[in-house]
């Protein structure tokens, strides 16, 4: 079971249950040494269980970014993210991490002593005490950033952030103005025109992509 909360030793905690966190509590495990997950949300994935906006898809081909030690068989190169979240939560299955993760703990602070060499957690479920710390929690923050300009408070439609819609949001008859050309606006735009009347791309700097096939190849099987 999860290491008790005053343990002392070689205990490890692991702050955040998304792609690198499971990724060390695998090795950890593999190794035999003590280890406690903490993880703010009620499920393993990090960003992929919490973002399912329209399109949402890996900009990284799977065969880098899935485990070498449990490596994601699929059919394209590029998956979907309802594909990756499936994937860590099977993953975090098969090699016995979820009996070691504190769900709906979030870290307040961690602060380490050179007294007695350990780190002292504070969270939203009490204190922990380790001898390592391993931060793995991504760049994210729960609300995301929606910037203000003239006439915002006048304007009468929908303003939201892409990361604060799902598969699920009706832009039916609705003309939509997405705000950006990274990896993200690449991934929704295909899937917002083709659900909306109208979709405008505003783009400071261009990214210069090519539609290619994306299928798995014998270049990358």
């Amino acid at each position: 079971g999860p290491a008790a909360m005053n343990e002392t030793g070689e205990t490890v905690i692991i702050v955040g249950a998304g792609l690198a966190g499971i990724c060390v509590a695998c090795y950890l495990a593999k190794q035999g040494i003590p280890y406690l997950v903490v993880e703010k949300s009620s499920r393993v994935g990090g960003v992929w269980s919490r973002l399912d906006f329209p399109g949402i898809r890996c900009d990284t081909e799977i065969l880098n970014y899935s485990y070498s030690f449990n490596p994601l068989r699929a059919s394209t190169s590029l998956v979907t993210g309802e594909a990756i979240s499936r994937y860590l939560r099977a993953t975090a299955d098969k090699f016995g991490i979820v009996d070691n993760i504190r769900f709906g703990t979030r870290v307040i602070a961690a602060d380490y002593s050179s007294e007695d060499h350990h780190w002292r957690l504070t969270t939203s479920r009490g204190r922990f005490r380790a001898r390592f710390l391993i931060n793995t929690n991504g760049y994210f923050e729960d609300q995301p950033y929606l910037p203000k300009f003239p006439g915002n408070e006048c304007y009468t439609g929908a303003i939201s952030h892409l990361f604060d819609t799902n598969r699920h949001t009706d832009f039916d008859g609705k003309q939509v103005v997405l705000v950006g050309s990274g990896a993200s606006a690449i991934s929704a735009a295909p899937a917002l025109a083709a659900g909306c009347r109208e979709l405008t791309l505003l783009q400071r700097s261009p990214s210069w992509i090519c539609e290619d096939d994306n299928r798995i190849g014998w270049f990358t099987n």
